[in-house]
């Protein structure tokens, strides 16, 4: 099983992708370079922060063709939509069975069982990396 603990307690950066900063989808591409050295698309040079909503929205559109939506079972590297008010956009990502891994806006990361109600009321959809497909 993933050492998890690797990953909680970075603090929140807007635009950040490293170990001393991440925002919610720099999470995700620090986790999938370190779990399955993948380097997922840097979109940061393509909207102003976190609350240039529309731009963000415009890139997880184009992000989603890479990705396919999943409806059963989810799976380590399976990525979460998890909306936040008033913000209409933020993900994690399923790090271990049933744990999502996240970073909020003036927080720091950590991991959250699925079925939170925090959480699970919260989730619009699923998304696996066609390069994690078998």
């Amino acid at each position: 099983m993933r050492d998890l603990s690797l990953y909680c307690g970075i603090k929140f950066r807007e635009k950040g992708d490293g170990w001393d900063g991440c925002d919610c989808w720099g999470l995700i591409r620090l986790f999938f370079k370190t779990e399955f050295n993948l380097d997922l698309d840097d979109c940061r040079t393509l909207y102003f922060g976190i609350r240039d909503i529309d731009s963000i929205r415009t890139i997880a559109e184009e992000e989603r063709k890479k990705w396919r939506e999943i409806k059963g079972e989810r799976k380590v590297g399976d990525v979460v939509e998890i909306p936040l008010a008033p913000r209409n956009f933020h993900v994690g990502v399923i790090a271990a069975p049933g744990m999502i891994l996240h970073c909020e806006d003036g927080g720091f990361s950590q991991t959250v069982p699925i079925t939170s109600q925090r959480i699970a009321r919260r989730i619009k959809a699923t998304w696996r990396h066609f390069s994690l497909e078998p």
